[in-house]
């Protein structure tokens, strides 16, 4: 590997991780999620923006997932131009640096949701909160999963 692309890497990796620190943080705020609509809209100022914290939190560690595979992949020399985000996730997938593919798919859809939709129902924005709240633990599986093989190849010290 290359040494821009060990320290992009390390650079990617150490924010995953503080985004990842932050989405706790942003839960605990948030404390435990009123069970309604009408009780999630009412909530006080400092829980609101904890869950919209969280919403951010996920939307960004995926997309800091995504471009840890696609650096990992133009590491390992492979040309990735016409490959879309299901084919980089088959081959993280294929190389074992990923469980699940569809489960990625999955998170890509939600990040694609976060940041391209905001909904007006409190019905809905609680929706989003709950699939965000899910979407920590995963993203941090995948995390974790990357790891060992960034470490073995020597891409991270």
């Amino acid at each position: 590997m290359t040494a821009p692309e060990s320290v992009l890497l390390a650079k990617l990796t150490a924010a995953l991780d503080s985004v990842l620190r932050g989405a706790d943080v942003a839960a605990r705020i948030l404390g435990t999620l009123p069970e309604t609509a009408v009780d999630f809209a009412a909530l006080d100022d400092l829980r609101a923006t904890g869950a919209r914290a969280l919403l951010k939190a996920v939307e960004q560690a995926q997309d800091l997932l995504a471009r840890i595979f696609r650096t990992y992949l133009i590491a390992e020399q492979i040309d990735i131009s016409e490959m879309t985000a299901r084919d980089i996730a088959n081959r993280m997938e294929k190389y074992g640096m990923l469980a699940d593919a569809a489960a990625w798919s999955g998170l890509v859809r939600l990040r694609n949701r976060l940041a391209h939709e905001y909904p007006v129902s409190p019905t809905e924005q609680r929706e989003r909160v709950v699939d965000a709240l899910a979407a920590v633990p995963l993203l941090r599986s995948i995390r974790d999963g990357l790891l060992p093989t960034l470490h073995t190849k020597g891409y991270l010290a």
